[in-house]
């Protein structure tokens, strides 16, 4: 029999900006609308119905992914909960414009345009 050795990814820190910009970047089109753009636009649709309602929102994050947490405006608190010290780093870095942030702005700008903002430039 022979030996195989495991990775303990527990162990491994993963590079969370890396991984956003391999499956979350701009510059593939069908993939921005399978796995940004459409659930966004759900999210958006949810929210602003008024179906949900109260004061606080949890989220289950996972390395800096934020872009739900755009359609999350009718909350007055939102609790990010991150599931690794490395997305914890990560996220924060977004959170107070690290050089080493995801970029958004391209899912900022989408959200925006469906709250109705006209002006904003198509990045699609």
């Amino acid at each position: 029999m022979s030996y195989t050795s495991y990775k303990d990814y527990h162990a491994a820190e993963l590079n969370f900006k890396e991984l956003v910009e391999s499956h979350f970047s701009h510059g593939d089109v069908s993939i921005i609308e399978e796995s940004m753009c459409e659930p966004m636009k759900q999210l958006h649709d949810v929210f602003s119905s008024g179906l949900v309602k109260g004061n606080s929102m949890l989220a289950l994050n996972i390395g800096g992914i934020i872009y739900p947490l755009f359609a999350a405006k009718c909350f007055k608190e939102i609790h990010v909960v991150e599931l690794t010290d490395a997305s914890v780093k990560h996220f924060n870095q977004w959170l107070n414009n690290g050089d080493e942030a995801t970029d958004w702005s391209f899912a900022a700008k989408f959200h925006s345009k469906l709250e109705g903002n006209e002006y904003v430039s198509s990045f699609i």
